[in-house]
């Protein structure tokens, strides 16, 4: 959804076919056409439509303004207390706090990091982001094909293509084994969105801070076993999912061939269906 695409209250996007409400279903976050920001206490609004302009309305805006605070700076005070894993060398910042689902994500998987993404202009070269992988922020004007890839990819195509809605799967090639590997192609291939789209990639990365890392537009999810099944559930979630800038954006016709594109010559394994460790 692009910020254009925001109806002048603030209450309604349009994702390329509808109008959503852009409040998340608990009524804690609001989508600004960049990022979900909290909302004040349903109190401290209503009172503001029904008391009088007077002190009474300005305490109760003061009250909520105060618990809204307090809210965030406990929330931070997790966050804080409970990471106790390292920022990437590339600079990362740290992420919202997570638990059963990610703020303004109530249906994520649990452990889904949330990063606030403040740019996404079309640059040329080389762009240095915040986290590794990167999960969004200025990216070349061209996005890169979805599929399975043997080598890396480059980061600004690829954050292109989590601008249209793609979930890009990476691992390190040093610490999986062939057999993960052939899972993880295995994960990708069936949880693709149709045939001539698919908006997922699957491409190894060098430094990651976990042997496997899904991630998508301003998420990312930091998996150890190739048979977590939160890795299907993340791609099931963010694939096209709410998190998604341009949600008319493709996944083709781009750059990059994938062992799996149409025509593509080069071997792709997998497992046998029946063999599946991670289910679909």
């Amino acid at each position: 959804m692009l910020p254009g695409h925001i109806s002048p209250d603030g209450l309604w996007a349009w994702d390329g076919s509808a109008w959503v409400s852009t409040l998340s279903p608990d009524g804690c976050w609001r989508w600004d056409g960049f990022r979900w920001v909290p909302q004040p206490p349903a109190g401290a609004v209503a009172g503001d439509l029904v008391a009088d302009r007077g002190a009474t309305t300005r305490a109760l805006l003061l009250a909520g303004c105060v618990v809204a605070a307090i809210g965030v700076l406990a929330i931070a005070a997790i966050a804080a207390s409970g990471r106790h894993d390292a920022l990437s060398a590339s600079g990362a910042s740290p992420a919202q706090p997570t638990g059963a689902s990610a703020p303004g994500y109530p249906g994520a998987p649990r452990g889904t990091r949330v990063y606030a993404v403040a740019s996404r202009n079309h640059v040329a070269g080389r762009v240095a982001y915040a986290q590794t992988p990167p999960v969004g922020g200025e990216h070349a004007a061209v996005w890169l094909n979805c599929g399975i890839y043997d080598r890396a990819v480059p980061n600004e195509n690829a954050v292109h293509s989590l601008e249209h809605g793609v979930v890009w799967v990476t691992y390190d090639a040093d610490r999986l084994d062939a057999a993960e590997v052939a899972t993880l192609r295995q994960v990708v291939s069936d949880h693709y969105d149709g045939t001539a789209q698919r908006y997922v990639i699957l491409s190894p990365f060098t430094g990651l801070p976990s042997p496997v890392v899904a991630s998508a537009w301003g998420v990312q999810l930091r998996i150890t076993s190739v048979s977590d099944p939160r890795l299907p559930q993340f791609i099931d979630y963010f694939r096209q999912g709410p998190e998604t800038p341009e949600m008319a954006g493709v996944c083709s016709g781009g750059v990059g061939r994938s062992l799996d594109a149409p025509g593509a010559s080069g071997p792709v394994t997998l497992l046998p269906r029946r063999a599946r460790s991670v289910p679909a």
